[in-house]
């Protein structure tokens, strides 16, 4: 089966439902309501101002596997809910980084877990972004799409570097 929208292979391991909805909004250059129509259940309207992009019960994830190509691990591995198999919810959906990690266009589920606190590849105290957590609204969007720098957080210029942004860690 393929996919319907434009989506790269080379997937790390735990990569984020965060990281995963960015690179298709860059790489598909769609609008957020657009993306959210193409995985969302049947059952449930997700709109933009209740989508919590960290938990997979508001969207259908075989929808989201055919849009965008993923396997079912890697999508299961995207959401803490589904990676945890509990009815853990993670708190506000604040992004939390490693400064290394997210320069090499990488996010990792595990980074939403509140009692991880490090980065476990390069040892450095996670960051919380709330700019990074509200770039899912249309102007932010825009402002990416637009390759404006100027008003878009430090942690999403790398993304703005290339054509398709893989992620470029090491094997």
């Amino acid at each position: 089966m393929g996919s319907i929208l434009t989506y790269h292979r080379k997937m790390a391991y735990f990569e984020s439902s965060w990281l995963i909805f960015l690179k298709a909004l860059i790489i598909n250059d769609i609008s957020l309501r657009d993306f959210i129509s193409l995985v969302e259940r049947d059952n449930i309207q997700v709109r933009r101002a209740n989508s919590r992009w960290c938990e997979s019960h508001q969207f259908n994830l075989t929808a989201l596997r055919f849009a965008l190509g993923p396997s079912s691990q890697a999508v299961d591995n995207a959401f803490l809910d589904r990676l945890l198999r509990s009815k853990y919810s993670a708190p506000k959906e604040v992004v939390r980084h490693c400064k290394e990690c997210i320069k090499k266009l990488y996010h990792c589920s595990l980074f939403q877990l509140p009692w991880v606190t490090q980065c476990p590849v390069h040892k450095l105290n996670l960051i919380e972004c709330r700019a990074c957590s509200s770039v899912f609204q249309d102007l932010k969007l825009k402002r990416l799409r637009a390759k404006d720098r100027s008003r878009l957080c430090f942690h999403l210029w790398p993304f703005l570097e290339g054509q398709f942004p893989v992620h470029r860690l090491s094997d």
